[in-house]
């Protein structure tokens, strides 16, 4: 009988099993056995919970990750378990970057756990997307969450950035990870898509992403608002509307990173890459397109300017006050240079000849002609070729939107304005294949050469025949290459088929540093007579 004295007496059901209650989440209440005291709730995200709140103990405020806090998923020993996300989590304590809050400890409870991490001061993401930032700053601040995802990937982990609620930008601009908590699903494409998800939303206030599910009791999240964001309209092909078609003053570079980051089984791949085309965007100018710096309790000045806390301030005066001292050593040895070089003028350099004939490096030496001949040799009898008109010319881009499509009719004609591309921070191919100018030439057209002028040396060119005026570029043929100088490439064609549409395709751009540019003023075409 002693077997049965745990168990009631015989044919009575057992007794319930005793619901164990997880702490009441409110401001002022205390948690971990009294050491955090809450002070604001700052959202949560598929079954964790994030607040604001006070470590009494060391006196500074901390970001706190409630990992099941309604201690539902006790029985859940498995990889999407508390324990297991606690377990996780603990893991990123060993990357150092501004682009993740340091995680400073695991609390573990008797279901759930409390991850304990440094606190962001300034905005939420979806506070600082109302504020309608520059895509620049954008996407300086977005650098900074790209290098801290990088980081973590090399050390074989993930940082699960699937909501608004999680990140924060501090008050030094950046975009921070505020309230850490790897998941069970957290991988580095679904990290990629959450980079690019931000920077949208950054930009735009609108979440392209939909509502993730609760990753630890399973429950779908309704398809709403996201951590107080719209969601993002959408194309007919199902992806998100590009930012430049909604921000026009938005960089090809930073809105096709956004939405290729987005895409599924393509596109941008790793944090790294994605990294590099924001450093290299944000170059552009950093110290004015910033995200503009808080301080706690105040907001940010209309002029944008910095609310940095003293101490930063002091650091930047420093450093202004060194720049100067640099500047002013530059400035006296320049004029010692020119008072020098004065001196040596009037007082004879050895050429006993008039003025008029020396040589005082105020003219440039003559140049011959910028004509230069294509690579490809001419064909019989192109030498007679007659000019020919197009009737229509438009820019060809397959891949995103087209670049300055108003300007191209400026290369026929002769008017000296011309077509440019826009600036990129890559070479071709990295986010597009290449770009173009398609024209529309007479029906039965046997072209000779095509004659291009531009400024943009280095710039080089494909001559191709298309089928109709707006194909894909597989079913455009090649007819000749080239390489353009600055002034006019003529580039003969050795081709005898007619031809109606003919794309000059550029697949790679002048290099200016590090932008890349091209552009081309005027575009002529000759047949056989």
């Amino acid at each position: 009988r002693s077997g049965e004295a745990g168990h009631g007496a015989p044919g009575m059901p057992p007794p319930a099993q005793r619901v164990t209650r997880g702490p009441k989440l409110i401001p002022g209440a205390s948690v971990a056995g009294g050491r955090y005291r809450l002070l604001a709730a700052h959202g949560g995200s598929r079954g964790l919970v994030f607040w604001q709140a006070l470590d009494i103990k060391l006196d500074r405020e901390v970001a706190l990750t409630f990992v099941d806090a309604d201690q539902r998923a006790a029985q859940n020993a498995g990889e999407d378990g508390p324990q297991a996300i606690l377990s996780r989590t603990l893991r990123l304590g060993r990357i150092s970057s501004p682009g993740l809050a340091r995680v400073l400890d695991v609390v573990r409870g008797s279901s759930g756990g409390i991850v304990v991490a440094e606190w962001t001061p300034g905005r939420s993401l979806r506070e600082m997307a109302e504020t309608r930032p520059s895509p620049i700053g954008a996407a300086r601040a977005m650098a900074s969450l790209a290098a801290a995802t990088e980081l973590t990937h090399r050390s074989g982990g993930a940082l699960s950035i699937d909501h608004p609620d999680r990140v924060r930008i501090s008050v030094a601009g950046d975009a921070v990870l505020a309230f850490p908590g790897t998941l069970a699903d957290a991988d580095v494409q679904s990290d990629v898509r959450g980079l690019g998800a931000m920077l949208y939303a950054l930009m735009l206030a609108r979440w392209p992403l939909g509502a993730p599910s609760n990753a630890i009791t399973g429950a779908a999240a309704p398809s709403i608002n996201v951590g107080g964001l719209r969601p993002a309209d959408f194309t007919p092909a199902g992806v998100p509307v590009e930012p430049r078609a909604i921000r026009p003053e938005v960089p090809f570079e930073i809105s096709a990173v956004a939405v290729r980051a987005l895409e599924p089984h393509q596109g941008v791949r790793t944090a790294a890459t994605l990294q590099h085309v924001l450093e290299q965007a944000s170059v552009v100018d950093q110290k004015t397109e910033m995200l503009p710096s808080l301080r706690v309790g105040r907001a940010a000045t209309p002029d944008g300017q910095s609310l940095a806390d003293p101490g930063v301030r002091q650091v930047r005066s420093k450093r202004t006050l060194a720049m100067m001292a640099v500047l002013g050593t530059v400035i006296v040895l320049l004029l010692c240079l020119v008072g020098f070089w004065l001196a040596n003028m009037l007082s004879g350099g050895g050429d006993s000849g008039p003025l008029s004939n020396q040589d005082l490096g105020f003219t440039t030496p003559a140049t011959p002609s910028a004509t230069y001949q294509g690579t490809n040799p001419p064909a019989s009898g192109s030498v007679n070729g007659v000019p020919v008109s197009a009737s229509n010319i438009v820019v060809y881009s397959p891949k995103g939107t087209p670049d300055n499509p108003s300007e191209a009719r400026n290369v026929l004609g002769g008017s000296g304005v011309g077509w440019h591309t826009e600036t990129y921070f890559q070479q071709f191919p990295a986010l597009k294949p290449g770009i173009g100018l398609m024209a529309t030439l007479p029906s039965g057209t046997k072209l000779t050469t095509v004659t291009v002028t531009s400024p943009s040396a280095g710039t080089q060119v494909e001559i191709r025949t298309s089928p109709t005026d707006l194909p894909t570029l597989d079913q455009t043929t090649v007819i000749a290459r080239s390489a353009l100088r600055a002034g006019t490439t003529k580039i003969n064609i050795r081709n005898e088929q007619p031809a109606h549409y003919v794309l000059i395709w550029i697949t790679k751009l002048a290099n200016n540093g590090e932008q890349y540019q091209s552009a081309i003023t005027d575009l002529t075409f000759t047949a056989a007579a």
